[in-house]
């Protein structure tokens, strides 16, 4: 089965973006080599060494030239970092290691929250717990990588069946059913009034993480693949095989879109339009 370069005209238009975040093998056998090879261009690192009450520096390695950003509380991704911001620096290009000059040193107990950011849209942290005397262990507490304009919160869910509405763009929306009985239909309205079903036919759909799927859609004897990041239960963007986001064409120009699931009746899992 080939699949099609161009089944919904224009819905999809790929831009060239920084991954938000390492992507998740997907699939099986040739599709998770290749996504497991994409993490190593994309991923986002970063470790830190452990600080004291005496300390003047944070150390540690991260991504080749990525700024490296010391906050005094978690949200780098919130408009609100900047007041929290306390130093940065950036990371070797050629070793990875950072050291930030801090304008102070730091009581027991407290907790620094140090970003590396690669790019616009990838980042990782760690979070460092001053002690009360020198160590040098690295620190072992979770991490992690989002793009500053999404949640860094994933949305774990067994199954894509549900109707989803995306974003307006330009009095621009679509609506996406897919159905348990795995049919998929994707129609494009115009201030609350339907104008084009874009896609119908069947589809299929596989996870390893529950939080990033591929689907492909069947139309006849051709076939289109997308991937859906879950930002919550009830959220998703379409990204790419990289897990980079997309821009979506739906007759008015590019655009990011996110989605939302629509809440159904008793009555019936999909909504019918």
């Amino acid at each position: 089965m080939q699949t099609s370069k161009k089944l919904i005209s224009g819905l999809l238009a790929t831009v060239t973006a920084v991954s938000l975040f390492a992507p998740a093998a997907l699939g099986t056998n040739g599709q998770q080599t290749v996504a497991q090879a994409a993490t190593k261009s994309t991923k986002t690192t970063i470790t830190v060494n452990g600080i004291n009450t005496s300390s003047k520096t944070v150390t540690g390695t991260a991504t080749k030239g990525a700024k490296v950003t010391v906050y005094a509380k978690k949200g780098a991704s919130s408009s609100n970092a900047g007041k929290s911001k306390i130093a940065s620096a950036t990371a070797s290009s050629k070793t990875g290691k950072f050291t930030v000059k801090l304008p102070k040193t730091y009581k027991k107990g407290t907790k620094l929250y140090v970003y590396a950011t690669n790019g616009k849209y990838s980042y990782m942290y760690r979070i460092v717990t001053v002690t009360a005397k020198s160590t040098s262990k690295k620190t072992t507490t979770t991490s992690s990588s989002s793009s500053s304009k999404t949640s860094s919160t994933y949305g774990l869910v067994s199954s894509v069946a549900g109707t989803w509405k995306s974003s307006s763009y330009k009095g621009y929306y679509t609506k996406w059913t897919l159905t348990s009985g795995k049919k998929i239909t994707v129609k494009r309205y115009k201030s609350g009034a339907k104008t084009k079903t874009l896609l119908s036919g069947t589809y299929t759909a596989s996870t390893s993480n529950k939080h990033l799927w591929k689907v492909n859609a069947k139309v006849g004897s051709k076939t289109e693949t997308f991937y859906l990041r879950f930002r919550s239960a009830s959220s998703f963007y379409v990204v790419n095989s990289k897990n980079t986001r997309v821009k979506e064409n739906i007759g008015q120009g590019a655009q990011y879109y996110s989605y939302s699931k629509v809440a159904t009746s008793s009555k019936s899992s999909v909504l019918s339009f």
